[in-house]
């Protein structure tokens, strides 16, 4: 072999200075030198040591520095470099990235043959997270075309005039600290004091660029979705945050629990992809513990997570915090009534947060809300009183069901007291089997079908003892289980048939009320609006009885009623009903109309005329 004088720099690696040794010497490459020597290609590969050493004596190189620059594999996940233990996965292996300007301050000013030979492969270069050359703020790039596994001379020789050329320069914004730092640590080959130095320089770099990619773009973004350039930058500020240790890591987490944006319930949507990629993915490895470990502390300090959930792996023995949201799950509140319990317990969440996605120490406020426990939500309630939801709804707006607990703020809730009460009811109806004549029943909402009449207005007539004949189908006191004689309710729907009805027209004129408001009244059981066929076009028309019109204007009237009948303005009705401190039984939905009893208004002077002999008493 001729001799030519080629150095092999300390931050080169061996392979590489195979290479550039084998084209000085005008072979094609790393694999003919290896024939030409005796060694086994796939052993000096693997960076076992017979073969390094081998080829090391040939080229007139220390054998343990030639060992030092090769990666050596451990096993099937990992190998050593310069006594650093890296991940496979986190390296690049048999190809090679450069940087452009380092590529041309080794060939120097001129292109030669010769000089080209001073171009060499860093050691940092075959870290996959190394993406940026710190000293020349440039990314690092692969050949244009893939060249041959591990010959890094015939990879790059067709490029060279474009590295000379700056035609494949990629600048970048970022300052590179991150390949800094692995620089650093590759020269010393030592581990470097500090809490980064608790991390193999591969898992720094993929942290470094999670943490930076969250920190800057926000937790929707993955490092793999950010050009070179922004990347470069996320991988600094992720890097500095690691730099100043745990602390600051913590307070890179609080801050983006806290940052504004839609509620979450889950930590992917403050962090992003890196706690996906720390649970299951390959953060799972064991060199992340420290971060992993950092970051299911901080979870457990600021999510409202109960017993069983999973924290990156390991489940959560017992609840620390409760959000509204969350206490309002447990406990079947609506979340404002826990809002409003919590506040008027002087109780303040942490955490710069919206209202309900403050934390909560969980022992306290489930000493506030256990006072609650006992009632019973809407739901419950539907189960222990046997209805639906629109029949309990109706009933309550109606007055024959009532709530003791929840307000105006906050869902109503039933003690055990209002159950009873309304179940207590239905002991007065005997049991049907007793009665030892069949007949035929029907149940409230089967009546209620069959008559074309409300649940509501069923259940009043059976309350007020329009209904005779009404029966329990068995010793349950439920509302499902009250039975009407069907024959009975035939009797009264034939006679009701005979009644003339008033189009709904008539019916606001005579009322003095809008049609929206009939409805909403009718829905509260006061009228029955009906649809009958219209004799001429056969198609259904709103209808009410005359005899509930008459019924109904000998109980109630209106304000506008008031105010046709003593012929005064709306507004002077108004002003007179204040003054007498008289309350409406009922508002219309847009708050426009008012309902007052008759017996209410006529003592007031000024608003009785006409209402003399109209007078029936209240209910």
């Amino acid at each position: 072999m001729s001799h030519v004088k080629l150095d092999f720099h300390p931050d080169e690696l061996f392979i590489s200075f195979v290479s550039r040794f084998a084209r000085s010497q005008g072979l094609a490459g790393v694999a003919d030198l290896l024939r030409d020597v005796g060694v086994p290609i796939g052993g000096f590969h693997k960076g076992n040591r017979a073969p390094i050493a081998k080829v090391a004596g040939v080229l007139n190189v220390d054998p343990e520095a030639a060992l030092a620059r090769s990666f050596r594999r451990v096993d099937a996940q990992r190998s050593e470099l310069m006594e650093l233990s890296l991940g496979e996965r986190w390296l690049i292996r048999g190809q090679y990235r450069v940087c452009p300007a380092c590529l041309r301050a080794d060939i120097g000013p001129d292109l030669s043959e010769r000089a080209a030979l001073n171009a060499y492969a860093r050691m940092a270069w075959s870290f996959a997270t190394v993406r940026v050359c710190p000293e020349h703020r440039m990314s690092l790039i692969p050949p244009p075309e893939a060249g041959v596994a591990h010959e890094f001379n015939q990879s790059w020789e067709p490029w060279l005039s474009e590295i000379i050329d700056s035609e494949l320069d990629q600048p970048v914004a970022g300052m590179g600290l991150f390949e800094s730092f692995v620089s650093r640590r590759l020269e010393a080959n030592a581990q470097i004091p500090g809490w980064t130095g608790r991390f193999p320089p591969d898992a720094l770099g993929m942290l470094s660029e999670f943490l930076g990619t969250a920190k800057l773009y926000g937790p929707g973004l993955r490092p793999s979705d950010c050009d070179p350039s922004d990347l470069s930058l996320a991988a600094d500020a992720g890097f500095a945050v690691l730099s100043d240790g745990p602390e600051a890591v913590e307070a890179l987490l609080l801050d983006l629990r806290t940052r504004p944006g839609p509620p979450q319930q889950r930590p992917q949507g403050r962090y992003g992809p890196i706690y996906d990629w720390l649970k299951r993915s390959a953060g799972a490895a064991s060199e992340f513990d420290p971060i992993r470990a950092l970051l299911r502390r901080h979870i457990l300090d600021t999510w409202p997570f109960g017993p069983g959930r999973d924290i990156l792996g390991d489940p959560l023995t017992e609840r620390r915090f409760h959000s509204i949201l969350t206490a309002s799950a447990e406990y079947d509140l609506r979340p404002a009534h826990v809002a409003n319990m919590l506040r008027d317990a002087k109780l303040e969440g942490a955490l710069d947060m919206p209202e309900f996605e403050r934390i909560y120490p969980a022992e306290e406020v489930n000493d506030i809300l256990d006072s609650v426990s006992g009632s019973l939500s809407i739901r419950h309630a539907e189960t222990q009183l046997g209805m639906t939801r629109t029949q309990l709804e109706t009933l309550l707006k109606a007055g024959f069901l009532r709530c003791s607990l929840g307000g105006k703020d906050a869902r109503p809730r039933f003690s055990q007291k209002d159950i009873s009460t309304f179940n207590d009811r239905n002991r007065a109806f005997p049991p049907a089997g007793l009665q030892g004549v069949p007949r035929s029943y029907l149940t409230i909402a089967e009546a209620s079908r069959r008559s074309g009449k409300s649940v509501v207005q069923i259940y009043r007539m059976i309350v007020e003892g329009t209904l005779k004949g009404v029966f329990r189908a068995s010793d349950s006191l439920l509302f499902s289980e009250i039975v009407i004689d069907a024959q009975e309710l035939a009797a009264l729907m034939t006679a009701d048939s005979h009644d003339d009805f008033l189009p709904m027209y008539a019916c606001v004129k005579q009322l003095a009320l809008g049609t929206a408001f009939i409805r909403e009244l009718s829905a509260k059981g006061y009228l029955e609006v009906l649809d009958v066929p219209d004799k001429r076009t056969h198609r259904p028309k709103a209808t009410i009885r005359t005899r509930q019109i008459d019924d109904f204007l000998a109980r109630f009237v209106s304000r506008r009623r008031l105010s046709h009948m003593n012929r005064i303005q709306v507004r002077e009705v108004q002003k007179r009903v204040e003054q007498a401190g008289l309350v409406p039984i009922e508002v219309s939905a847009d708050g426009k109309e008012f309902l007052f009893h008759v017996g209410e208004v006529l003592p007031i002077p000024g608003l009785n005329r006409g209402l003399e002999n109209r007078v029936r008493s209240p209910g």
